[in-house]
């Protein structure tokens, strides 16, 4: 029987893994961390639960919400959506509503209408690849000087300039959700403000044991369907040989805990990682790191969104998630937690030394009014994780181009995932993603099982 490996447990591995497993072949998942989840995991410490970020299910595609239900079995919640933005020193809720015009300034909000009047004159001669452009032209200048500008090159680590444009594109639909409400110029914004949409927007999440419980029950799954799941194991050697049709097809992938046969790989981990271990041209892409602080708090934070986002350069932070809004077992009765999102680069300064960032962390969520100026930490915890956003610098796209070219020559390699596609995306388009993948992969079967034919044509509705 041929040997389907994928290097990665996390959404697209595991999901991909699942359908490859039901469809009765020999698959073998290999994760480097020591557990499951990848971009997706949960840390527990004592009684509290922590996400990797804010994450969640939604999503209007039935195939997506036909597995979340077949794995979780309905034992998520269904919790609506509160989240918000920090913005000239008031908290507003997201999407905007009218009430956020009468906290800002004056001069502020006057400019702002300025901006949805005009901005179509002033920057309609513009043609530029960069966010830059791409955010003057929809929101103006004000808002981009504001909030734009600053909250971005914090996040990204880089000048709005040389930042693609389809980093605000999709950064901007990843904040939003809800597909049906359209934030994507200021005009837009101005009629969400006036007329709300589904303001009871619900949200699928586990009822205990944070996000990572969900992927716990679909590597419990993907096993007990005869699929092997390998932790703390580390890619150190890939092997080839020239097939039949002129290309270059992966034998074998050796590890850090053995050697694995392989007749079809499917690769969800850094694209730099695979690249060099195939002899490609250097990619010149590269990844945005994360330290994650999981504080642990003696009461309930003072601010009750699920998540909200910090523009000001001034602050460390990108953004704040609040574990009991999601779920309440999250937290201990009575007490609160708040997980903090800093990005950063692998061995950087905050990279090495990320405890010594937890004075000026614990400073900065008094000054917001995130927390009491009493409230004490009864522990915190650092997290790295090394590869969490692929990085849209101005010329990513034709890199990304000659990389999947390159690669292409091996014919038995597919990518997958956030990390694997370099593609800034969120779990449900994972799990679209992975879903995709399994189908295109059972369908070029020689002679499918009865198994496989099922799964092909519930993934070809």
């Amino acid at each position: 029987m041929e040997k389907y490996v994928v290097v990665g447990a996390g959404a697209a591995g595991l999901t991909l893994a699942y359908y490859l497993c039901r469809a009765g072949l020999d698959v073998t998942v290999l994760e480097r961390e020591e557990s499951i989840g990848g971009l997706a995991r949960s840390f527990r410490y004592g009684s509290w639960c922590f996400d990797i970020g804010p994450h969640r299910f939604y999503s209007t595609n039935p195939k997506v919400n036909a597995f979340l239900q077949e794995v979780s079995q309905d034992k998520f919640l269904e919790i609506p959506r509160v989240s918000s933005v920090f913005f000239m020193d008031h908290y507003h809720d997201w999407p905007l509503r009218l009430s956020t015009v009468f906290k800002l300034p004056p001069l502020i909000a006057f400019k702002a209408g300025l901006d949805m009047l005009f901005k179509n004159l002033v920057y309609a001669g513009k043609k530029s690849d960069s966010f830059k452009d791409y955010v003057l032209k929809r929101y103006g200048n004000t808002l981009y000087k504001t909030f734009f500008k600053d909250y971005t090159e914090k996040f990204v680590g880089m000048s709005t300039e040389n930042t693609h444009k389809n980093w605000a594109k999709t950064g901007l639909e990843r904040a939003t959700i809800d597909e049906t409400v359209n934030t994507a110029t200021l005009f837009e914004i101005f009629k969400l403000m006036l007329v709300p949409k589904n303001e009871n927007l619900l949200f699928l999440y586990p009822p205990e044991g944070g996000i990572q419980s969900f992927w716990n029950d679909c590597a419990d799954a993907v096993r007990s369907m005869g699929g092997r799941i390998v932790t703390g194991c580390h890619i150190e050697e890939i092997a080839c040989a020239d097939s039949a049709e002129g290309k270059k097809k992966i034998t074998e992938l050796r590890t850090s805990v053995g050697a694995f046969a392989c007749d079809r790989l499917y690769w969800s981990g850094s694209v730099n990682e695979i690249g060099s271990m195939l002899g490609l041209s250097p990619t010149g892409l590269d990844y945005r790191a994360q330290i994650i602080c999981s504080v642990m708090l003696d009461r309930p934070p003072l601010q009750q969104a699920q998540w909200c986002y910090y523009g000001a350069k001034d602050l460390i932070f990108s953004r704040i998630s609040n574990p009991g809004s999601f779920a309440p077992l999250s937290v201990p009765e009575g007490k609160g937690g708040l997980c903090i999102e800093i990005t950063c680069q692998y061995q950087d300064e905050m990279w090495n030394d990320p405890d010594s960032l937890f004075p000026r962390i614990l400073k900065e969520l008094k000054a917001i009014r995130a927390i009491s100026e009493d409230a004490k930490a009864e522990g915190f915890k650092m997290e790295r994780i090394r590869e969490a956003y692929p990085i849209y610098r101005i010329d990513y796209g034709p890199r990304l181009d000659k990389f999947e070219s390159e690669a292409s020559a091996f014919e038995n390699l597919a990518f997958i995932g956030r990390t694997g596609r370099f593609w800034y995306n969120n779990m449900d388009h994972s799990i679209e993603n992975a879903q995709a993948q399994a189908l295109t992969s059972l369908k070029n079967l020689e002679s499918p099982s009865e198994a496989a034919i099922g799964v092909i044509n519930f993934l070809s509705r």
